[in-house]
């Protein structure tokens, strides 16, 4: 298992394309090597008296003899798939409850080998052998059912697809050179989660290509040719837009249903991905991976965006786009959609969260604040993830936290916000550099705040701003005293009173005006990740 953080870019220990080709426990061939004339008679006589001669594609010929057998008895079953095989582990290997080999997963070819008593697997054709193999489906009171009809193969093990999930029994009763053996083993079948970049090219494209007809189809398209588990991916953007960008609460975040509330979103995608290839499951990203190769890197953090994962076969790039959107591959210019109809939307009709006035039709991704660069130190790292796990003692402070330091800060430093100009030149001479920066970490939580917090006779979001708008013109509207000299803005001197640059200026009231003048017609616009309808960007999932 990988440790947190560290990322070990080495070859797989078996890469298979075909599962017959990888054979990693063969029965050992004994090999006589005629060194001088006079050992070439004893070796004869050597191989005469041990048994069986050894055939050029390595299969035991017929003269086997049964002493020969005894040394390679049967003793259990055990399972690999192709998937498997490019990690160069068992299914579910690494996990004290599990033992080795149990985990079966589904809607993939899985071979079942046949062991031996030291646990080798053995995986030949052989002649002399039949084997007759049967599975059957385990049910909750213990009742078995046959899953298919026996079938007798001359090989010691048994290529199939098991599609369901639960837990089957398979059976294997063997005769070779008339001695009979019965093994049978109970799996668990189950899906497995890996890391996305462990995963085979085949696989995390699979998953990606699921993603992109999810992406490209309607409900009713998607339904007709994937059966009713499938939903379109703006069912899951407006499931979790409706929630979490709603003017009285966000029922996704900041709270205690943070975790379960994403867990079952995920679950929902994910059963629609396996409508369209039910061999899929959604990969997790280990992004402490990212956190540990950029430091050894220099620590700069624009090469987290030069790594594999944002390339265009993966999340895809943004860095050198015009509209702070992935340009090559599959995600390629893809749109946010409108829909002024849907219960929460921007004022251009997206379907964004009210506070953000972005106008660009497509998904963004900016890497900045207000144009602040970001620090590598943003980024979590096996630090923050350590603290998060060891620093709590009770459930509740420990689903408050896990939101915020250990995955909060990803969505920042992917989402980003622009729209803003350049704040260095804006606010330079009301703010230090140090609080500019700080201002534009703050305008996070800020904005959507405000939204929520203010009554709409003091600060107003517009409800509408036509296709035409241009993009400076669409923005908040504060009162005129805020406007004129910072009068009545005691609720929101209250709001922004915990950041520190806010001490620097709430005491002067023609400073506090000045910024004021500034923030107030600023069109804020965060990326897709930063914002309510972050399930439309693919590295949301």
């Amino acid at each position: 298992m990988v440790e947190c953080g560290s990322y070990q870019n080495e070859e797989p220990a078996l890469v298979v394309t075909d599962l017959r080709t990888s054979r990693p426990h063969r029965i050992r061939r004994f090999v006589v090597q005629v060194l001088i004339v006079g050992l070439a008679v004893i070796g004869l006589t050597l191989a005469v008296l041990v048994g069986p001669r050894i055939r050029e594609n390595g299969s035991l010929s017929v003269k086997l003899k049964s002493k020969r057998v005894d040394s390679l008895m049967f003793q259990s079953i055990t399972n690999w798939n192709e998937e498997s095989r490019y990690a160069g582990k068992q299914s579910g290997k690494g996990y004290p409850t599990i033992r080795e080999g149990d985990i079966v997963e589904p809607f993939t070819v899985t071979r079942f080998i046949l062991t031996n008593k030291n646990s080798e697997e053995i995986e030949e054709d052989w002649e002399e052998l039949k084997a007759a193999w049967t599975i059957k489906q385990i049910y909750l009171d213990g009742s078995e059912t046959k899953l298919m009809d026996t079938m007798t193969t001359s090989t010691t093990y048994l290529d199939i697809t098991i599609e369901l999930i639960g837990d089957i029994r398979v059976y294997c009763e063997i005769d070779l050179l008339g001695k009979t053996m019965h093994l049978s083993r109970v799996f668990n079948v189950r899906y497995v989660r890996r890391n996305i970049r462990k995963l085979s090219d085949k696989a995390r494209n699979n998953f990606f290509d699921a993603v992109h007809t999810v992406m490209t189809l309607s409900r009713s398209e998607g339904q007709a040719a994937y059966g009713p588990n499938f939903n379109e991916l703006d069912f899951f953007v407006k499931i979790h837009l409706n929630n979490a960008g709603l003017k009285s609460t966000d029922k996704l975040h900041d709270g205690l249903g943070f975790v379960t509330q994403h867990v079952t979103i995920t679950d929902a995608f994910e059963r629609s991905l396996r409508s369209v290839d039910p061999s899929v499951s959604i990969p997790y990203w280990s992004y402490t991976e990212d956190s540990s190769m950029v430091t050894k890197m220099g620590s700069q953090v624009k090469k987290l965006w030069n790594l594999e994962i944002w390339q265009s076969g993966w999340f895809g790039n943004t860095t050198n786009s015009k509209y702070h959107t992935v340009e090559e591959g599959r995600w390629a210019y893809q749109r946010v959609t409108k829909d002024s109809t849907n219960e929460v939307h921007n004022p251009y009709g997206f379907l964004r969260s009210p506070w953000n006035m972005n106008k660009d039709p497509f998904v963004a991704r900016v890497h900045k604040m207000e144009g602040v660069t970001y620090s590598l130190s943003n980024w979590p790292d096996c630090d923050k993830f350590y603290l998060q796990n060891y620093d709590y003692t009770s459930w509740y402070d420990w689903a408050w936290a896990i939101s915020y330091a250990p995955h909060g800060t990803v969505h920042t430093m992917i989402g980003g916000y622009y729209h803003s100009g350049n704040l260095f030149e804006r606010l330079s001479d009301i703010l230090s550099d140090s609080y500019i920066e700080s201002f534009a970490y703050s305008t996070l939580t800020i904005i959507k705040n405000l939204y929520r917090d203010m009554d709409d006779t003091d600060v107003a979001y517009p409800q509408y701003c036509s296709s035409d708008t241009p993009q400076e013109d669409c923005h908040m509207i504060c009162p005129q005293g805020w406007l004129k000299n910072a009068s009545g803005t005691d609720e929101f001197k209250s709001l922004i009173s915990k950041y520190d640059w806010s001490t620097n200026i709430s005491d002067d009231r023609e400073q506090f005006t000045k910024f004021l003048n500034i923030f107030c017609i600023t069109p804020f616009s965060p990326g897709e990740q930063l914002d309510s309808g972050s399930p439309v960007d693919i590295s949301f999932w």
